[in-house]
């Protein structure tokens, strides 16, 4: 059975439980709030404005602490505005990301990974609640009515996020607890969160997929939890296997990551899509298939930019139209320069040269000549 676009997770006992531990936290967090602040109650745009601030804080731990331990940041969210590194430098963007926040992070070097990325982690709740006692103290300091108006409200928001990202949750998002108690707890996991992290490291420093370590994909399959690292895992097989022109394993590989698209966030999401639609197109010569993959893909969430038109021209060069293929490979082949992971940039080049070549050449699609 071919995975569609159209298939979602069903309201589930898990849902249901992180809807009624959400409600509570809520329900604690502004009764908090309420016995530290003024007579006078907050509003709600200063309730968002204490809740940016604090998140703001806590993501800017884990940068912090990234760069202590020589990890490089790729991006930085704080609800829908992102900070993004690309090749000619720092770039600001929208995401759909309407409250929380985002960092993403490649290692530097390979020593020691295990306890680099637990300090990275660790740095997030660490921060949050070292500004709530800051800000706490601050609030003692300056007296009224900085203190019940602005600064107990900010450390008692600051710290409810401290503990609330401690929480091992794993339904929608990996949190920071669930990261922490696998680092510590199960030597398998930590392994292959490293072997995550090396794999992407190294496509950043220019190994393209077919050229990734084995050894460190079979790691970072080794273990399956039925969450988001498990669809990492399997885009990197995918990733590996279509370098490889290896189609049947990156089919298998592809088809196991969309059976967990549903738990992953938007981000990740949108690239599987792609890889989907990519699929489809080239591989099997699937152009309904295919465009309906690409119209679940949200744009602002594509940081290569160069994959978008080389998507588009796959599918364009599946549906007959080769002339509008190949001006869509060409505006990709300009964008790759600009790739934040040249590892990933080399074999799209070698892909862009099958579109143009099947498109000038009106040769047929690989899904005519190959069996997956």
């Amino acid at each position: 059975m071919r995975p569609s676009p159209k298939d979602q997770e069903p309201f589930n006992a898990k849902r249901l439980m992180v809807l009624f531990v959400s409600v509570v936290l809520g329900l604690f967090l502004g009764a908090a709030i309420g016995r530290v602040s003024s007579a006078a109650p907050l509003g709600p745009f200063t309730l968002l404005l204490f809740f940016v601030a604090a998140i703001f804080v806590h993501e800017l731990g884990h940068s912090v602490a990234a760069l202590i331990v020589r990890f490089q940041v790729q991006s930085f969210a704080v609800g829908p505005l992102m900070m993004h590194r690309e090749a000619s430098g720092l770039r600001f963007r929208r995401t759909r990301i309407k409250i929380g926040g985002l960092v993403t992070i490649v290692p530097v070097g390979l020593h020691d990974l295990s306890k680099r990325m637990l300090v990275v982690v660790v740095g997030g709740p660490a921060r949050s609640f070292l500004f709530a006692a800051l800000a706490f103290a601050a609030g003692w300091s300056l007296g009224e009515p900085l203190r019940s108006s602005w600064m107990n409200p900010f450390a008692v928001v600051s710290g409810a996020l401290g503990i609330l990202s401690l929480i091992p949750m794993r339904s929608f998002y990996r949190s920071d607890g669930a990261q922490i108690w696998d680092l510590l707890r199960s030597s398998e996991k930590a392994e292959r969160q490293c072997a995550l992290l090396a794999i992407a490291g190294a496509a950043q420093a220019g190994s393209r997929p077919r050229d990734w370590d084995r050894e460190l994909i079979a790691k970072a399959l080794s273990v399956t939890d039925g969450g988001g690292a498990d669809v990492s895992a399997n885009v990197i097989a995918y990733e590996a296997a279509m370098d490889r022109h290896e189609f049947d394993l990156a089919k298998a590989h592809l088809e196991a990551a969309l059976k967990l698209r549903h738990k992953c966030p938007d981000n990740l999401k949108s690239g599987l899509a792609l890889d989907a639609a990519f699929f489809y197109s080239m591989v099997r010569a699937d152009a309904v298939l295919a465009r309906e993959w690409l119209k679940e893909c949200d744009l602002r969430y594509v940081y290569e930019q160069y994959s978008i038109p080389m998507v588009e021209a796959a599918v364009l060069l599946s549906d007959g139209k080769p002339n509008e293929a190949a001006d869509k490979a060409q505006e990709s082949e300009r964008l790759l320069s600009k790739a934040q992971f040249p590892g990933f940039a080399a074999a799209a080049k070698d892909w862009l040269d099958i579109i143009l070549t099947r498109a000038l050449t009106k040769t047929p699609q690989a899904g005519e000549t190959m069996s997956v």
